[in-house]
């Protein structure tokens, strides 16, 4: 309810009428060399090739994904201090992956991606739309 309160959604009607703020198609998917990396929401089928932790000056942790296409083209995902994703993708497993590209360090990067696993590289879901709704501001709990 907390949550609710904090996004200004306090009755049914508020409820009902929170519509989502867009839509992304994720039915879309690219090879990763056709990536248009300019913060874009992109969708791309690959597997994960690696999985390693990046030390930071900081103790927080910078984990990175390295993933393929089937045409042998490679990103990389970039997770700051978030162990349960990086946990998540499993090394030689195929996944739909969508989120903001950016390039930087001569590097295609996917920041923190929602992907989907396919059990096989020929899967592809289609007609795939998700809702994407605003974020409450942050709250201080002290």
């Amino acid at each position: 309810m907390m949550l609710l309160a904090q996004a200004d959604i306090t009755t049914v009607k508020d409820f009902l009428m929170n519509f989502p703020r867009t839509h992304e198609d994720r039915s879309n998917i690219k090879p990763i060399q056709a990536l248009d990396a300019n913060g874009e929401i992109e969708s791309v089928k690959a597997f994960v090739v690696e999985k390693k932790l990046i030390p930071t000056k900081s103790p927080k942790k910078l984990y990175e994904i390295r993933i393929q296409d089937e045409e042998g083209s490679q990103a990389v995902i970039s997770l700051f201090n978030n162990p349960w994703a990086f946990k998540s993708y499993e090394v030689g497993q195929w996944y739909i992956i969508t989120g903001k590209v950016v390039f930087e360090y001569r590097k295609i990067i996917f920041r923190h991606p929602d992907a989907t696993k396919t059990s096989a590289p020929d899967e592809y879901l289609t007609h795939q739309t998700s809702p994407s709704f605003p974020l409450p501001a942050p709250q201080d709990i002290s």
